[in-house]
């Protein structure tokens, strides 16, 4: 049975510009109800006056720095007085940190753990029992093709998405008895300011990533489209839709973690029923 929403309530944080804001406008063009949280409550106002705009059905801004329980609170309340639930949270806040490991010291880790991987868990957090409650919805995390294929140089950022990644796969068995669904993209690098704002104290690894996302053909838009299209299809693995070799291989992968969420379900389902599960004892020889 696929998971597939039943309504059309979405948040975003990080979604005021950029890759956050690329997405709410895919969700506004399907008349979506869209919650965008962001550090820059002007930014974000501005996103969703042009959501409105482009058909989303409901649109408000949050101020959110994920990194504040406080913040992270205000954001659920304000969705469950508004709409009394939602469908899908997009976990898109992040930020880049780039270097070598040598080079990089603990203030350079700090910042990009607590942003992309805590920030993750606590919005998470705040709204899983929602999700469980009304038995529908999807969490979506934006992680990144360097969480499974890291690059030279960004030992901090290919960390905390690696972890973001982990953390989907072990969420998606837990919460799939809910009927809840479980999503995390990994695209390839494409075209947004994340490099720009970065910390990227190494200007070769500055230059060699900002050059690679040069070249890059995908755009932010492309990519919010997958993620949408992943969502409607109840895709676990969302990726950059890559051909050749490289696209075999992710697609191996996502068949792989098709197999072991069916293989985890018994675990899963005693997890839920708070049921021991024990081993068959063996016939004595």
């Amino acid at each position: 049975m696929k998971l597939i929403p039943t309504g059309n309530r979405v948040v975003i944080t990080g979604g005021a510009k950029g890759f956050g804001r690329a997405m709410a406008m895919v969700f506004a063009q399907h008349n979506w109800r869209i919650a965008v949280a962001d550090l820059r409550y002007n930014e974000a106002a501005e996103t969703c006056e042009a959501l409105l705009q482009a058909g989303a059905e409901d649109a408000f801004a949050c101020t959110c720095d994920v990194t504040q329980h406080d913040d992270i609170q205000s954001l659920y309340d304000q969705c469950m007085s508004r709409w009394q639930g939602v469908d899908v949270l997009i976990n898109n806040a992040g930020i880049y940190c780039g270097g070598t490991f040598v080079e990089l010291n603990e203030s350079n880790w700090t910042p990009v753990l607590e942003t992309n991987l805590m920030g993750t868990l606590r919005v998470t957090k705040a709204f899983v029992p929602m999700f469980t409650k009304q038995k529908s919805g999807r969490i979506v995390n934006i992680a990144s093709l360097s969480a499974v294929l890291p690059m030279p140089g960004s030992t901090a950022y290919s960390a905390s998405k690696g972890a973001v990644f982990a953390f989907s796969q072990g969420l998606r068995h837990e919460l799939r008895p809910y009927k809840v669904g479980v999503s995390v993209a990994i695209p390839n690098v494409f075209k947004t300011d994340i490099f720009k704002d970065g910390d990227i104290p190494n200007k070769a690894v500055r230059n060699s990533m900002e050059s690679s996302m040069h070249m890059s053909t995908i755009t932010a838009e492309d990519v919010a489209q997958w993620v949408y299209e992943g969502i409607m299809n109840d895709e676990f693995l969302i990726t950059s839709r890559e051909d050749g070799e490289f696209g075999k291989y992710l697609s191996i992968m996502s068949e792989a973690l098709d197999a072991l969420t069916d293989a985890m379900a018994p675990l899963s389902k005693s997890m839920k029923n708070k049921v021991v599960v024990t081993r068959k004892k063996e016939p004595a020889l």
